[in-house]
């Protein structure tokens, strides 16, 4: 199933959790400004290459980028922390239309655990 094409975050379709995502940011060192920023990308152009990696373009916008993030599932890397001296080992699964994302620290006390979801339907986030 590819899920190539253009998305917009659905603010109401999210579940309860959702009232943490900001949190979640902040406590693993994503600078306030950053968090702001980071809630105004509410447009996502997904591109489902052949070779199962997925590129996604967040906008605030329709054909805007701001941000690009590549995505290879089933492939661990590591994702430098926004503290600059810390990291987290983090894999990507996809099943389908949903991309799970777990992260765990790579030092015992120096981050957080988290998993995030991102489910694409109708065109919506």
């Amino acid at each position: 199933m590819s899920v190539s094409g253009s998305y917009v975050f659905n603010l109401s379709g999210q579940p309860p959790e959702f009232i943490n995502y900001s949190s979640l940011l902040g406590e693993i060192g994503v600078p306030q400004k950053l968090v702001e920023e980071n809630m105004k990308l509410t447009n996502v152009e997904i591109i489902d290459t052949s070779d199962g990696r997925l590129i996604l373009n967040f906008g605030t916008h329709q054909g805007e980028i701001k941000c690009v993030e590549n995505i290879r599932p089933g492939e661990p890397f590591e994702e430098k922390n926004f503290d600059g001296y810390s990291s987290n080992y983090c894999i990507w699964y996809r099943h389908g239309n949903t991309l799970t994302k777990h992260s765990k620290p790579m030092k015992s006390g120096s981050g957080v655990f988290y998993t995030m979801e991102r489910v694409f339907v109708e065109r919506k986030l």
